[in-house]
Parts: C-alpha cells; structure tokens; sequence
C-alpha cells in the first residue's frame, strides 16, 4: 500500500465536508505491517484501528491457515463498517469488504459512490470502453480538471495509459473517475 496515495486520496475525500480539524479515524487492514508505523507519522491526525499482528498473518507464508483466515474475516467485517472504503479494489478482501458495505442502507443509504480504489481498475474490459473525468489535475502531463480521457491500459502500481485526443501518456488512476451514464426508463 501507498501511504501517500492513501493519504492524497483520503484528505481530499473526508477534508471535503469537515471544516473542522477533528482528529480522524481510519480502519487499517495491510499485508503490510510495516505501514502500522508508517501510516500514523506521516499523517498524525489520524488514529489508527487495525492490527499488526493480523497483518503478519497476511504473510504469503502463513495465508491459508486457520488463524489467517480468522484474521481477514475480521478486517473484512471491519472495513465493511467503515463509511467510506480506500482500498486497493483488486483485492478479494476489498471487494468483499465493499459488498457488505452494500447492506447497510438504513446507516449509509445508497453507498455505492462510497469508495476509492488506489490501484489497478478492477474489471479492465469494462473499463476500455467508459470514459473518465479528471477529478485532480496533473500539470505533468498537461491534464486538467473536467477533461474527459479514455484509458488504454491499467498497471499494478495504480497508473494507467490515458488517451487524450490523439494523445497518450502514463497519469495516476486515482486522479481519474468514471463517467456514468445515465439512462431514464419510462
């Protein structure tokens, strides 16, 4: 996990509505215990729940024993919790984490938008034929806010070949959200 993708993405989604500087709660759940130490330095106005020791059990080494699968089931009834999920959706454990987050409409009413992945788009044949709004600006690659892109390719490190015009270079997804078109039934 990327700590400064979490982070960017995170103060631009909760420092949206909150004027006040409250101190913030995040639910962590990494195969990472290293960013249990990573996380609360960089970003101190946050409280850190989650736990390093389930992180350790994510080990590729120790992931398919009893004491593994406990530990993801409760992230994953964790993160379902939440009221907002940053998460990498090409995890198992994300995506089911955001299903469950889907049966809470008396909490969230309707939590679909409720979301932000910070990797790779999930579903990329889907992906090849929506276009996407520029929802940060890059001023590296000359994109600015509002400009409609298509995306040719995703990579595992959470960018992705956007086409412009006739242009195309290598921007950070998380900067990019889908176009959904909408359509009336009468």
């Amino acid at each position: 996990m990327n700590v400064e993708r979490f982070g960017s993405v995170s103060e631009r989604i909760i420092g949206r509505n909150n004027f006040v500087q409250a101190k913030r709660s995040v639910y962590l759940s990494t195969d990472d215990p290293n960013i249990f130490t990573q996380l609360p330095y960089s970003y101190p106005n946050y409280t850190v729940y989650g736990s390093r020791g389930r992180s350790h059990s994510a080990n590729l080494n120790m992931r398919m024993s009893v004491n593994s699968m406990n530990n993801a089931i409760i992230d994953i009834i964790a993160l379902s919790m939440t009221d907002f999920l940053v998460c990498t959706f090409s995890s198992n454990v994300c995506r089911l984490a955001y299903e469950l987050m889907q049966t809470r409409h008396m909490d969230l009413g309707d939590a679909t938008q409720l979301f932000h992945s910070i990797d790779k788009l999930f579903h990329e044949e889907d992906y090849k034929r929506m276009k996407f709004n520029v929802i940060i600006p890059d001023m590296k690659v000359n994109l600015k806010y509002g400009d409609v892109v298509e995306i040719s390719k995703t990579y595992w490190n959470g960018s992705a070949l956007v086409k412009i015009e006739q242009n195309k270079f290598v921007a950070p997804a998380y900067k990019l959200r889908p176009i959904i078109n909408m359509t009336g039934f009468n």
